[in-house]
């Protein structure tokens, strides 16, 4: 199966290969050229400057990638719909212009997406709910999990290679989902943001001497922002092998660190909206005091909380059981890394 998959699909590899990393060469080039830099500070780990330029790359490469080869007109009418997402993202990068414009972009892109009428449709069978106005609510809904993963997303981009190996999961457990679906012809999506975050995450992580680069906030919430909505759009289409209680587990450590950042803040009265230095990634660095250590760390906890979700959904039926082992399994995470939250580096 999987030297099939290769054969069919290896003209999908070369092409994304090479465009991919091309883009993300000259990118970081053109940026360098122009000043144009994520400078270090007091909210950031990196000691140096270093170009966003993976978020712009990898839009580019996407839009090649799903101009060549045929997706689904509504996946293809998702990329388009992303560019707001990146003009804005990388004037953010650029000047700062603060989480409540990028909020504002990413609900008119939710808008313009509505237009192709993919939402949760379905809160009757998700939440037991019977609403006169069902459909009003339901785009509300898929508006408001869009924006918050979009920015759990941001969130979680501060430590090298951790967004794009977290994202990475995600899409192979859907690849895996499709693949075991019988659902072939849908795994091309998959497979081009899968091939694209391997090859920054090469640069991300300086692999085989390339040049470091960041997503940026113009990256970070771009892809937050389509993998939300090709995770309604899976559920949408195939309500039986993307259910909202197999969905939950997919996004769970990106959702569970911006949930408890949220709610942490909130209780400490601090403005939520304020960055500071008490993500999961910035508390495993002060206990562990190794980048590779730490992202190792998180990616076993993903995997396993993905396999958890995967194993309940097999053996539990009950969908409202799910969601209540679910809330448990975040009252520990949250109990866990606030109380770790607390420890000064070692370093």
């Amino acid at each position: 199966m999987i030297l099939k998959l290769i054969s069919d699909y290896s003209l999908i590899f070369i092409i994304e290969i090479v465009c991919c990393f091309f883009l993300l060469y000259i990118s970081n080039i053109i940026l360098t050229e122009i000043k144009f830099f994520d400078y270090p500070s007091e909210r950031k780990i990196h000691n140096e400057p270093v170009t966003p330029s993976g978020g712009i790359a990898l839009f580019i490469s996407f839009l090649i990638i799903s101009f060549l080869f045929y997706f689904d007109t509504w996946l293809l009418y998702l990329i388009i719909s992303s560019t707001l997402i990146v003009i804005i993202g990388l004037i953010d990068d650029k000047i700062g212009l603060g989480i409540k414009i990028r909020v504002f972009t990413q609900l008119v892109s939710c808008l313009i997406i509505l237009s192709m009428n993919v939402y949760i449709s379905d809160l009757d069978q998700i939440f037991g709910l019977q609403f006169k106005y069902d459909f009003i609510l339901g785009m509300v809904f898929t508006i408001i999990c869009v924006i918050a993963y979009t920015n759990a997303s941001n969130f979680i981009d501060g430590y090298d290679g951790l967004a794009s190996t977290n994202n990475i999961i995600i899409y192979v457990s859907i690849l895996i989902l499709l693949i075991l679906n019988n659902q072939i012809s849908q795994i091309n999506f998959s497979l081009m943001i899968i091939i694209g975050l391997i090859i920054f995450t090469f640069f991300n992580l300086t692999l085989f001497k390339l040049p470091k680069i960041f997503l940026g906030d113009c990256g970070s919430t771009f892809i937050g922002f389509i993998s939300s909505w090709y995770l309604i759009y899976l559920h949408f289409n195939f309500p039986n092998i993307f259910k909202p209680t197999i969905i939950i587990w997919l996004i769970s450590i990106g959702f569970f660190d911006f949930l408890r950042v949220i709610i942490s803040r909130l209780f400490r009265k601090k403005d939520f909206l304020n960055p500071e230095l008490n993500h999961i990634h910035h508390i495993l660095d002060n206990i562990l005091g190794d980048k590779r250590l730490v992202l190792i760390f998180i990616l076993i906890l993903q995997i396993f909380l993905i396999s958890f979700g995967f194993f309940l959904n097999i053996y539990i039926d009950n969908m409202y059981t799910i969601y209540f082992i679910y809330i448990g399994t975040f009252f520990v995470y949250y109990y866990i890394f606030e109380n770790f939250s607390h420890l000064k580096s070692k370093k």
